[in-house]
């Protein structure tokens, strides 16, 4: 296992149909046993990028108030609920009966949903990465209609991940140009659109403040929720009862016009992003980004590279 579950996900189509035979042929208890065993190894390989990204990831949130040992444990966390959430995502895939016990709405994301079938506002959902999100994109698209945004220009091991989201009822282009007309197009005849939101784009161009530091992230959404009117929220999965999720939804949030172009963007996204904080800190264990949001924090945290997980 020289490169964690997550690195293989992403980067081959043959990681990702590894993961789902692994996941359909074993049996529940053992399939949760191995996922929890690739899981502690993984997030043990100090030197890999991926377990640095979680490592900094992790620090910032805990506004760098946490020791080494406690950021370690958070590390090996991340990894327990991400191969926990993708052996369910796989396993149960083609059982939506499965997916709807497991996955619940929350009344007032009950209530959102039921009042945009008759809107002629388009809804603009954003998410940050929590685990389960894919369990969620498919239990959403059992009941609503709506097009997912994804990673631009992705590698085989995502256009795979985007295949099965297809197949299982999403509506999913990687972000482009042409998908940002098509999204434009769908929030203006009343359509909904959701998206990541705390993925971190070095080509942004744009650095908001999250969690307090600023950071290179997406504005796509941004723009179109200032051009189409949209109404915004931000999504999240959240742990639920007796290990289940729950998706919740924010209240609206504004999006605000300033006479400067930059700073208008630069506001509004800081304006969506306190509300994915507030969803992260809830369930901080659970945030499975395996990219460096602020990568500048490796060279402040002291104990960074002090040898391997104990």
């Amino acid at each position: 296992m020289s490169r964690s579950l997550t690195d293989m996900l992403s980067k081959g189509s043959l990681g990702t149909s590894l993961a789902m035979g692994i996941s359909q042929l074993l049996p529940n208890q053992i399939g949760y046993f191995v996922a929890n065993l690739i899981s502690t190894v993984l997030s043990r390989r100090m030197n890999s990028p991926l377990v640095k990204a979680v490592m900094g990831n992790q620090w910032v949130i805990h506004e760098g108030n946490i020791s080494r040992k406690d950021l370690l444990y958070k590390v090996r966390m991340v990894y327990h609920y991400q191969s926990r959430s993708l052996f369910e995502t796989y396993r149960y895939m083609d059982r939506p009966d499965r997916i709807g016990d497991l996955v619940t709405f929350s009344p007032k994301l009950d209530e959102v949903l039921k009042t945009q079938l008759s809107s002629s506002r388009g809804l603009l959902l954003l998410l940050p990465h929590l685990c389960g999100f894919d369990l969620g994109g498919f239990a959403l698209a059992r009941r609503f209609k709506f097009l997912t945004l994804s990673y631009p220009n992705p590698p085989s091991g995502y256009q795979r991940q985007n295949e099965i989201r297809r197949k299982h009822g999403m509506d999913v282009l990687p972000l482009s140009f042409s998908a940002l007309r098509t999204a434009r197009e769908l929030l203006e005849q009343g359509g909904t659109v959701l998206t990541g939101l705390d993925r971190p784009n070095p080509e942004s161009g744009y650095s908001p403040r999250f969690f307090g530091r600023a950071a290179a992230l997406p504005v796509a959404h941004i723009r179109l929720a200032l051009k189409t009117n949209a109404a915004v929220r931000a999504i999240a999965m959240l742990e639920g009862p007796n290990k289940s999720y729950v998706i919740e939804v924010s209240d609206k949030i504004p999006m605000e016009p300033r006479a400067d172009a930059h700073q208008e963007i630069i506001e509004n996204a800081e304006r969506v992003l306190k509300e994915a904080e507030k969803f992260i800190l809830i369930n901080p264990d659970r945030w499975v980004m395996f990219y460096p949001v602020w990568p500048e924090v490796e060279k402040q945290i002291p104990y960074f590279n002090q040898g391997a997980l104990q």
